[in-house]
């Protein structure tokens, strides 16, 4: 009898999502992507910057996440160098914050005439797990 009761339980787990093969991620776990906001010049995010990655660590600290893509606005009067540091900036406020698994991943990316004035800036791209 013991048994039946667990086997029972174990399907209402699995129903709810408390685990097992088929566990589901939580109604707010999909993927989701935001700007931060670097000031101007300098490889230090803005405070905005600062409260909407602990907004995204509060909401998808529960969630099974695949990745975490911090991509960067490759500028050329900026240099490698600056673009490289904002991004390795981003992806430490990030594990501070509490989004440390998986570590967060970064990539530059060519700017578009559409984008260049936005040279301060870099995406966030979080991939929720299938």
């Amino acid at each position: 009898m013991r048994a039946a009761w667990a086997v029972i339980a174990g399907l209402l787990l699995d129903a709810t999502g408390g685990g097992g093969a088929f566990a589901r991620q939580p109604s707010h776990c999909v993927d989701f992507s935001f700007p931060v906001y670097f000031k101007r010049g300098s490889t230090h995010l803005t405070p905005a910057a600062d409260a909407a990655i602990l907004a995204a660590a509060r909401q998808f600290r529960r969630c099974n996440i695949a990745s975490i893509t911090v991509v960067g606005l490759s500028v050329p009067k900026a240099g490698p160098d600056r673009t490289q540091l904002r991004l390795m900036a981003v992806a430490a406020k990030l594990r501070l914050r509490g989004l440390r698994h998986p570590a967060p991943s970064i990539a530059a990316a060519v700017v578009s005439k559409r984008r260049s004035l936005i040279e301060d800036a870099a995406d966030v791209e979080i991939t929720m797990a299938r």
